[in-house]
């Protein structure tokens, strides 16, 4: 925690600070606001935090977690387990490897090697010797990169447009929905029951009521997150079938070897070419 007074002003900030790596000493980090780690974030372990992520140092197979922003300084090798998530934008310096998951922007200042990353809005590419090599690269947006690919022709895949994210958004709808369905029809039995018990007198009519109605306003609630849900489904499924207008720009090279999927059209590089729009 904390507390600044500026003019008889007093602003507080929730702030949980590592200084140095984290490691066994400190253990994982689940904090409700900022975290701060001044060295390293070792293998194994993880940060959920509700507000930013900063890492001055390097991240090495952990899990990291942001409800807003990650910074990392240092390089992030996220081999097979590692993760990071953030609901905004990420702030990266070199990716060897992992999975990366933004809710907005990826900025990436030299090179993206052998990762997965899904980017619902833009990537950037901040150097002019940046390039994205390898991995699988998913991005809702658009894409202003400097290369594409190596001269050794490594398998590099590129995906422009929603409707990745769609899909992997219906799916996860669609089993939100189902267990809405079976919510529902817990609470409509129990509410027939309730009306059925008017009979056999096991209630009093003070209890019936009572809770009728508590099931009566379960139902009610149920019901419009249900249709909430139908609606949010018609608009992904329309993002699947319909075209969108993506931009891929390349300011030095796509490598042989590169795969390009725009909306629905995929298309390999099979000879290098230089400052590529599409």
């Amino acid at each position: 925690l904390v507390i600044v007074s500026i003019k008889c002003n007093i602003s507080v900030f929730q702030e949980f600070k590592v200084d140095g790596d984290l490691d066994l000493r400190i253990g994982n980090i689940e904090f409700f606001g900022d975290v701060e780690v001044t060295g390293n974030v070792l293998a194994g372990f993880k940060i959920i935090a509700e507000g930013n992520v900063f890492v001055r140092g390097s991240v090495e197979g952990a899990v990291i977690h942001a409800g807003r922003s990650i910074v990392i300084n240092g390089s992030y090798s996220g081999g097979e387990k590692g993760e990071l998530k953030a609901s905004e934008d990420a702030y990266l310096s070199h990716v060897n490897s992992g999975t990366i998951r933004t809710n907005r922007h990826l900025f990436v200042k030299r090179e993206l090697v052998n990762a997965t990353s899904y980017v619902k809005g833009n990537l950037y590419m901040g150097s002019r010797s940046s390039a994205i090599i390898g991995g699988k690269t998913y991005v809702s947006g658009e894409m202003n990169v400097y290369t594409l690919g190596s001269p050794l022709e490594v398998h590099t895949f590129i995906s422009l447009g929603p409707q990745e994210f769609a899909k992997q958004d219906l799916q996860e709808l669609k089993i939100t929905l189902k267990e809405l369905e079976q919510r529902l029809e817990l609470a409509q039995t129990g509410l027939n029951k309730i009306e059925d018990d008017e009979e056999s007198g096991h209630l009093t009519v003070e209890n019936r009521k009572q809770i009728g109605s508590h099931l009566k306003a379960s139902l009610r609630r149920l019901n419009e997150k249900k249709s909430d849900l139908i609606r949010r489904k018609l608009i992904l499924e329309e993002t699947l079938v319909n075209n969108h207008t993506s931009f891929l720009r390349v300011a030095r090279r796509v490598n042989s070897g590169v795969r390009l999927k725009i909306g629905k059209a995929t298309v390999r590089i099979e000879t290098s070419k230089d400052k590529v729009e599409f």
